[in-house]
């Protein structure tokens, strides 16, 4: 597995020398890798396209999302591009790749109120940051998926 994830990060324009390639996180949907060169640190996923069948719609929602609010001065993902210059690996299994966000926690489950406070202050501020996105350029990745009756 490692000499193919050698490969496919080989795909993909980054700083520096790969050290490491390693499984990161609890994830339970798409398969991710922390990947550590001489110079920085990159967050490497394959990306479940059982789950998410439009890869190509997933990953220009992300794109649109974060350009969008690095325009505004507002930290978020970067997504690294490949040499060809694609959002991600469109060849065989498809994989992105985003520079690692130092000094961050993900929660598995929260048990602090300030912590669950804090959260709910974030995605306050994450709505309020789209609200003059143009939500009509948006793909419905996973068909019916925010129909609330249907699911």
């Amino acid at each position: 597995m490692n000499n193919k994830l050698f490969k496919i990060i080989d795909k993909f324009v980054i700083e520096g020398k790969v050290l490491s390639i390693k499984p990161y996180g609890e994830g339970h949907i798409n398969h991710t890798f922390l990947v550590t060169t001489e110079k920085k640190r990159y967050i490497l996923q394959r990306i479940n396209d059982y789950v998410f069948p439009d890869v190509e719609g997933l990953m220009s929602n992300i794109c649109g999302v974060t350009g969008h609010l690095k325009a505004q001065g507002v930290e978020t993902l970067s997504v690294v591009y490949t040499k060809s210059g694609d959002k991600y690996i469109k060849d065989g299994e498809p994989y992105r790749l985003y520079e690692f966000n130092e000094n961050t926690v993900t929660y598995q489950s929260i048990t602090d109120e300030t912590v669950f406070r804090n959260i709910g202050y974030a995605f306050g501020s994450f709505q309020n940051q789209l609200s003059d996105y143009d939500a009509k350029t948006l793909v419905e990745v996973i068909p019916g998926f925010h129909d609330t009756p249907k699911r």
